[in-house]
């Protein structure tokens, strides 16, 4: 069942704060942009799924549903909106998207059946500063292969044990490496293959010295 629509002009559907959303509209390129909405909560969270990648962010939630909207055209929508953001369904498939005196229309499908994100699991995570973070991938990623024969090389190899984390790219022809300490060593060694694409699309949303937490 998608979102329920909602005729007054007094009721929102559900708003949320443009800024919230605008951050992550990189990885909307040619991909389809889910929202889900949970139930129970006035003040609820708008989760919005791109290529894998998951982010919540505060909204004023009427009633639960989840819906697909064409996330390049969601994300060009939205960075020409003011701050507030409200999006409103009815049961013929369309979206209408507003701020202020602006007002757009998308198609939508139901969300039911998109593919599940797999839910984090806290016991294996590490965290690092944003920074050290993209340092790492700016340093490593240019040996990084575009071969698809070969999808192992087509990544960036994390591995991690305890305190001493190693991040390895190489496309058989070039070889990068670096190795940094962690501040918290993890109990569980930790060896995995980012695609390329994703190392790319995470490297445009870390801008800060924040501590940024993957969990795998």
């Amino acid at each position: 069942m998608g979102l329920p629509g909602w005729y007054s002009a007094h009721i929102r559907a559900f708003g949320f704060n443009r800024h919230s959303l605008e951050g992550q509209k990189t990885t909307a390129e040619k991909a389809q942009a889910k929202i889900s909405l949970p139930s129970g909560r006035e003040k609820g969270c708008l989760g919005v799924v791109w290529q894998g990648m998951k982010t919540v962010i505060g909204a004023e939630v009427k009633e639960q549903g989840s819906i697909v909207i064409n996330g390049s055209k969601l994300a060009s929508i939205v960075k020409f909106m003011p701050s507030h953001i409200t999006i409103e369904t009815n049961d013929s498939g369309t979206a209408t998207i507003s701020s202020g005196k602006s007002k757009f229309q998308l198609y939508y499908i139901n969300g039911e059946n998109f593919p599940p994100i797999p839910e984090l699991t806290p016991e294996r995570f590490f965290s690092l500063p944003q920074n050290v973070l993209r340092k790492l991938i700016s340093q490593t990623s240019f040996a990084i292969s575009t071969q698809e024969l070969r999808p192992l090389l087509t990544g960036l190899n994390f591995k991690i044990s305890d305190d001493t984390f190693e991040c390895i790219a190489t496309d058989s022809y070039r070889l990068a490496k670096k190795n940094i300490k962690l501040e918290n060593p993890v109990d569980d060694d930790i060896n995995i293959v980012i695609p390329g694409k994703n190392i790319m699309e995470l490297d445009k949303i870390i801008v800060d010295e924040e501590p940024v937490e993957m969990h795998v």
